[in-house]
């Protein structure tokens, strides 16, 4: 939304629920044929709803992909991050997106890290964007310790942490 404020535009529809499911619901209702629609995806998104339920619509869809993580061989990197919260080295850990939390776990049972996680889950602050992410992690049994009220972007995340 603040991007299309950026340059002067502002969003014709808001979904209830800001998740594909919610996108989905408020598309329904509209005539798609002939129009064109810019889709954000996620690394290894695995939720195929939305970009089905456009190909069935009939819009030309244009998928982006903006978020990029640590690459495979990038993994030491992630699993010293996660030597570092189970050690106490991290006060606060935010997450913006389930599939951050994919690939901590994934390098986790990669590097056989389970452990250290788990005990740094207990030891650090966790912090949520949103309502998804927040399902995401206490699906896992993490405890989210900070999550915007109402606007789920990174300013209000900041602010919910401080």
């Amino acid at each position: 939304m603040r991007a299309l404020k950026e340059i002067g535009l502002s969003p014709g529809l808001t979904a209830a629920t800001p998740t594909s499911a919610g996108v989905v619901e408020i598309l329904s209702s509209h005539d798609l044929r002939g129009r064109a629609v810019g889709l954000q995806l996620y690394p290894g998104e695995i939720d195929q709803s939305l970009p089905a339920f456009l190909d069935a619509r009939g819009p030309k869809s244009f998928p982006v992909t903006p978020y990029r993580y640590a690459t495979d061989s990038e993994s030491n990197a992630v699993a010293e991050a996660i030597m570092e919260v189970s050690a106490g080295k991290i006060d606060v850990i935010a997450f913006t997106s389930s599939p951050q939390i994919r690939r901590l776990l994934d390098v986790a049972a990669e590097k056989g890290l389970e452990r250290e996680l788990a005990m740094g889950w207990k030891r650090t602050h966790v912090a949520s964007i949103g309502p998804v992410v927040t399902d995401a992690l206490k699906a896992i049994g993490v405890v989210v310790a900070a999550q915007p009220q109402s606007v789920f972007h990174l300013k209000p995340l900041v602010a919910a942490i401080d």
